[in-house]
């Protein structure tokens, strides 16, 4: 089965970072997509559809000129990959003068979450392009793919091979913040049956960030022609009234058809959706069927009719301006906790590569989602998670900031640094580096076309630096008519020194 699936743009987003390691080609910075996540959200409207790599009249996934390798060389070649039904996938390498070689073969899982892989080979030959493709061209899954990377290892043979690391990546784990099921007086909420009509329930937030929720959700008949949402509001109380916000904090889109892939999370379908809270501030979840005919079938959620089984909150169902206290629906709150590594925090997204022979690379970059802010160590008043633009955004104000502590697990022999702002009439920023959060080094900026950018490489001793702060603020000197700052785009790379812990 086909997953035709619209989520909200910061989970749908696929670009693809092509990165060259240890001059695998001159031109490696012409690989690059120039266009960032924020870039992109600004040209399009909320919600956009994914278009698979493979699937629909893609029959292969071609990544061309991505390398130049040589002959008897061993690499590291990693993506991400996320499939709508159960297929395999053979990964094919390209020579200079068109001849294949066939590189490894893995099975994929039906899913709506990426997975990452990594696929270590030797070359046989100066490849240049990768072709991913079904192995079983009468298979229907719609296959996604991105982030592919592919790193040179300092390996002679399979014994050196062999003795490579396994990767470190900062993947944030789901954890339960709240979790309801009714015991007693259960029923069938077939609300959705009716048009234009929100089902959802009210909780008080114990954590400031929301990663997804859960509800138990069937369909009757086809569930319904069109595109259901999964929202998040704010809810106020006055004089006795729950009064929720017609403004959408966050949502996520998708289909009744989607429900048969959507991943289960405590014996009910999981819905990812990123939000940041307040702590002891009331919120309202919700199924919203604005866009959906329910004439051939609708959704229904279990829950329980007695309204104090969930003490901090109650299910409601929202018409017009109307809501209407009902009991209580069985669902799950859940937040992201970060990656850990030997007791050390691995932030999202990045990623830590023996190369071998004691060499390492580290890399990290914001992935343009409100998971970025969680990444931050410390932020002041003004700093938010700015949903429109996709980025970290700061009120230009007082003594406004937000920093960074890279950790690299192992010791550092450089640190490279690349940052760009985020608009021209937004406030230049300043940037500033530590190694104790005492002593902030400033970092200087390139100005290229009116454009500001950051560009610098700060030297480790390998031994005992695995620890850098990097602090992101304002220029109080500069005046713009919008007040606000922030980073279109920042990344931190370095090579690592794997033989010391």
């Amino acid at each position: 089965m086909k997953l035709f699936l619209k989520k909200n743009l910061k989970y749908a987003l696929v670009v693809f970072i092509f990165v060259m390691v240890f001059e695998l080609s001159a031109n490696a910075d012409d690989l690059l997509v120039k266009k960032t996540g924020s870039e992109i959200k600004l040209e399009e409207n909320k919600t956009m559809t994914r278009k698979p790599e493979i699937g629909g009249d893609n029959f292969s996934f071609h990544v061309n000129g991505f390398i130049s390798s040589g002959i008897g060389d061993y690499y590291r070649l990693t993506f991400e990959v996320e499939s709508t039904e159960d297929a395999n996938i053979d990964v094919t390498a390209l020579s200079v003068g068109g001849e294949e070689f066939a590189i490894d073969s893995f099975n994929l899982k039906r899913t709506v979450n990426f997975e990452r892989k990594e696929l270590v080979f030797k070359a046989n030959s100066n490849y240049r392009d990768f072709i991913f493709e079904k192995s079983d061209n009468k298979n229907f899954a719609d296959i996604y793919i991105k982030n592919v990377r592919i790193f040179r290892l300092n390996a002679k043979n399979d014994n050196d091979k062999n003795k490579l690391r396994q990767t470190i990546i900062g993947n944030r784990k789901d954890v339960t913040l709240t979790k309801f099921k009714a015991v007693d007086n259960q029923v069938v909420y077939a609300n959705l049956k009716t048009e234009k009509t929100i089902l959802g329930q009210t909780f008080i937030a114990n954590s400031e960030f929301l990663s997804g929720v859960s509800f138990d959700i069937n369909k009757r008949d086809d569930g319904g022609q069109g595109k259901y949402k999964v929202e998040l509001r704010t809810v106020e109380q006055k004089n006795g009234k729950t009064i929720i916000s017609n403004n959408v904090m966050e949502f996520f889109e998708f289909t009744a058809n989607d429900l048969d892939v959507l991943t289960k999370k405590d014996e009910m379908t999981f819905f990812p959706l990123l939000g940041l809270m307040k702590k002891g501030q009331m919120y309202y979840v919700d199924i919203n069927n604005e866009s959906v005919k329910t004439s051939t079938g609708y959704l229904t959620i279990n829950g329980g009719e007695n309204h104090d089984a969930f003490a901090s909150g109650d299910a409601l169902i929202k018409r017009d301006k109307k809501a209407i206290m009902i009991g209580d629906l069985n669902f799950a709150l859940y937040n992201s906790n970060p990656a850990t590594f030997n007791g050390n925090t691995v932030l999202s997204g990045s990623e830590i590569v023996d190369l071998g022979q004691g060499l390492g690379s580290y890399s990290y970059s914001i992935n343009h989602q409100p998971t970025d802010l969680l990444d931050v160590e410390r932020y002041s008043d003004g700093v938010v998670f700015n949903d429109h633009e996709g980025i970290i955004s700061g009120s230009s104000v007082s003594d406004t900031s937000y920093e960074y502590k890279i950790n690299t697990i192992y010791p550092f022999k450089n640190i490279h640094i690349r940052a760009e702002k985020m608009y021209m009439d937004w406030y230049d920023v300043k940037l500033y580096y530590s190694a104790d959060e005492n002593n902030w080094i400033e970092i200087p900026d390139l100005k290229k076309k009116n454009l500001q950018t950051f560009d610098t490489v700060i030297n480790g001793d390998g031994v005992n630096s695995k620890e850098i702060f990097i602090k992101v603020t304002y220029d109080k000197f500069d005046s713009k008519a919008i007040e606000l700052f922030g980073l279109r785009s920042f990344e931190v790379n370095g090579d690592l020194n794997m033989n010391i812990k």
